[in-house]
């Protein structure tokens, strides 16, 4: 898969895949992991379907950084992967969430078989964002991508409640405003900032929901 480098201000670089697929996701985190050993002290922040570099400071030479980055993408193979081990984390699953009953009709579907479908998938922590510690959560089965958003976002989401929209997963590390489509919770703490790290997930980790009575 190749890729490009931009300019995204005047301290930062912004690295895509120029043909974005299923396999975007691996391409980031491979690509994060090349672009912070290529321009050592930058900080890299893998997303959904770029990767961020951003400079240390004016003194750091934007045009030297964007030739090496580019001279990496160049050289990567067609589906690079991290070489690190991923941290593995299984996760006690309640299936009891609002949106549960309709949500599955909507997909024609029982409600058992959706639940089924969720455990079995293999979750990965594209990115971090929205809130401390909300990892959105990616896998390869094509019946989550049919998932919408709510029209009319609920204004408080609990803490542990797990989520589903476009695609992605998503488990509410705190109370917070959130459109997502809740089908169940769990009582794992995402994020404590007595904690280190504070936050339980991060890009690249592999999630798995294991249900729980």
């Amino acid at each position: 898969m190749s890729g490009r480098v931009t300019a995204f201000g005047d301290r930062a670089l912004l690295l895509e895949p120029v043909r974005p697929s299923d396999a975007t996701t691996g391409w980031c985190l491979a690509v994060a992991e090349a672009a912070g050993r290529m321009v050592p002290g930058a900080s890299v922040v893998p997303g959904l379907a770029s990767v961020l570099v951003a400079l240390d400071g004016p003194g750091t030479a934007l045009a030297d950084a964007r030739a090496a980055l580019a001279t990496m993408l160049a050289a990567l193979p067609d589906a690079p992967r991290p070489r690190g081990e991923p941290r593995h984390h299984a996760l006690p699953a309640r299936y009891d969430g609002p949106d549960l009953p309709a949500l599955a009709a909507s997909l024609r579907m029982p409600a058992d078989a959706l639940v089924a479908r969720h455990r079995a998938a293999t979750w990965t922590v594209a990115a971090i964002g929205f809130s401390p510690g909300f990892g959105y959560l990616v896998c390869d089965d094509p019946t989550f991508a049919e998932v919408p958003r709510h029209a009319d976002p609920r204004r408080r989401v609990a803490a542990g409640s797990i989520a589903l929209a476009a695609g992605m997963c998503a488990v509410y590390p705190s109370a917070s405003p959130g459109g997502w489509q809740l089908i169940g919770h769990t009582d794992v703490v995402l994020f404590d900032p007595a904690a280190d790290p504070p936050a339980r997930l991060a890009v690249g980790d592999v999630v798995r929901f294991v249900e729980v009575p």
